[in-house]
């Protein structure tokens, strides 16, 4: 049995599927930047190092990969580390994307002007540092416009702006944003706003060749914000809009450098074609991999496994199914109380209600904080439309329970 190295976990609601998928076929090891939890159940051995410690991750790697000899992978899908996993897979020359391509992937603005440099599609855009740039910028562009930090994630500080009022706060939102350990960049990014469609398109390279794994269309909401409220899964191929998205998505990747990975390319179908939104150097997020397995595609997980093995991925299969992941979130800020989610899940198509809160969470809704969500609904229908009658119905079936945030849940009980 090989020997695979998982670098960060995540949280357990969104990749506990993804250990399960592992540890049923490797010899699963961990190296974390806190001590374990749910993790253990998944793995022989955990090491944890300090965060943003390369050195720290190879030494770890090295005492997990014992005994000497044995097939050795390592592989991250948290955005947390997916640099220091870059670094350490180099050193100790493992299949792995570069150090290169992902500190690429993980600059907004490098992968703007790189992109730019290739004559992709991708959105106008200029780095400023304070209002002054920004209303220049945005007078350059047209409003609307899109302000957004240069290094984090989960859409956190990402923001429309459609006038000089809300430019002004908008700055001042993306230059106070944090997304947990992520380093922030200097400056930000105002952008010309993309209209259309959004989707994505999961690709895994070896020896530079790219496979596409999964296309997903995404909804968004809280505007101005762009919370990622809903994704599906099913098979785009016979639309107008496939072929020249996933081939954007190919050739962003390959301009980025990228020769062995696994990548999720964001992607706007506007009316001159597709453009991209950004590229991230690691499977998806939000359960995309797991609502893609659902729907019947391609297991990514093992996919990802394979490649960091240093093997080739065959072709893909496309989805037979239909499979949609709906957020529930909180109608306003508040702590939950309670959540039952057993006539929910009881409902036809329902496939899982996720539990992404447990009580005494404080949820806040953007832009007080990003991920505020309750519980995540993964359902299955014979259309996109069925799946969202079904997210509806089992919505409705769930018990939620929450205080208005600011009341104690100890005063609210008695």
């Amino acid at each position: 049995m090989s020997r695979l190295v998982v670098v960060g976990s995540g949280g357990a609601p969104y990749r506990r599927y993804a250990m399960e998928a592992l540890a049923d076929r490797y010899r699963l090891g961990l190296v974390l930047t806190a001590p374990p939890t749910w993790q253990t159940a998944y793995a022989d051995a955990v090491e944890v190092v300090p965060p943003g410690d390369a050195a720290a991750v190879v030494r770890a790697v090295r005492r997990l990969a014992e005994p000497v000899g044995e097939e050795l992978g390592l592989l991250t899908w948290d955005e947390l580390v997916v640099e220091e996993c870059a670094a350490a897979a180099a050193t100790l020359g493992l299949p792995a994307m570069s150090p290169d391509a992902t500190a690429l992937c993980r600059d907004k603005l490098a992968t703007r002007r790189r992109l730019a440099d290739a004559g992709l599609g991708s959105a106008r855009f200029r780095h400023v540092h304070d209002v002054a740039g920004a209303r220049a910028a945005a007078a350059a562009l047209g409003y609307p416009v899109v302000v957004k930090p240069r290094s984090l994630a989960g859409s956190a500080g990402v923001v429309l702006a459609a006038d000089d009022d809300e430019l002004v706060a908008a700055v001042a939102e993306v230059l106070g944003a944090r997304y947990s350990t992520l380093p922030v960049r200097a400056g930000v990014l105002v952008e010309e706003l993309l209209v259309g469609p959004e989707v994505s398109v999961d690709v895994a390279t070896a020896d530079g060749r790219g496979h596409v794994l999964q296309v997903t269309r995404k909804e968004v909401g809280f505007p101005p914000h762009f919370e990622e409220v809903a994704h599906v899964v099913r098979d785009y191929a016979g639309t107008d809009w496939y072929g020249p998205a996933t081939q954007l998505a190919l050739a962003a990747n390959a301009a980025l450098g990228v020769r062995t990975g696994i990548t999720h390319t964001e992607i706007r179908l506007t009316a001159r074609g597709p453009a991209v939104v950004e590229v991230n150097a690691r499977l998806a997020g939000d359960l995309i991999p797991y609502v893609g397995r659902v729907a019947g595609g391609v297991d990514q997980v093992l996919v990802a496994a394979e490649v960091a093995l240093g093997g080739t991925p065959g072709a893909p299969s496309p989805a037979t199914g239909v499979a949609r992941v709906e957020f529930v979130y909180p109608p306003h800020d508040a702590v939950l109380r309670r959540l039952a989610t057993s006539a929910a899940a009881a409902t036809p198509g329902v496939v899982d209600v996720i539990a992404l809160a447990e009580p005494g969470d404080a949820l806040r809704l953007p832009p007080r904080a990003v991920l505020g969500r309750v519980a995540a609904l993964v359902v299955t229908g014979g259309s996109e439309e069925e799946c969202a009658g079904v997210a509806r119905t089992a919505r409705a079936r769930l018990a939620v329970d929450l205080e208005p945030l600011g009341v104690p849940v100890a005063a609210a009980a008695s």
